[in-house]
């Protein structure tokens, strides 16, 4: 196991200051990232055996200078349905889009932190136009 900080959080309790930029890992600004990869509506699961997870926002943050990462707001599977109440959203946070060929892997921002997010299923998200016309 690494004695390096594994999260931005954990960087800030031990004191060490920032990191250097090799303990970070980075988008390639030339490819798709988190945000067009992971869109609302996404179901995932995690490499620490969580989940299922639908996704209900996503959001790019600036963690270090010169580097950036992505927050996933996530609702929990309550048996075969994804439950929207205040109590069960869940987060992931310092989440990067690394490239493995051309395989997108979703891994956290701290380079020695090895946990993953794993696409279970992509849809577009359904509009209810009932009622549409009625606007106009």
């Amino acid at each position: 196991m690494s004695s390096r900080p594994h999260s931005e959080y954990a960087r800030d309790l031990s004191g060490l200051g920032p990191p250097a930029p090799d303990e970070l890992r980075r988008e390639d600004e030339s490819r798709p990232t988190i945000g067009d990869l992971l869109p609302v509506g996404t179901v995932i699961c995690t490499s620490y055996n969580t989940g299922p997870y639908r996704i209900e926002t996503v959001k790019k943050y600036q963690t270090y200078p010169d580097f950036h990462s992505w927050s996933l707001v996530l609702i929990d599977q309550k048996g075969v349905d994804f439950i929207r109440t205040k109590n069960d959203y869940c987060y992931i946070n310092e989440l990067v889009v690394e490239w493995d060929g051309e395989t997108p892997r979703f891994r956290k921002l701290f380079a020695c932190n090895n946990d993953e997010v794993f696409i279970v299923s992509q849809f577009a998200p359904t509009t209810d136009r009932r009622g549409q016309m009625s606007l106009i």
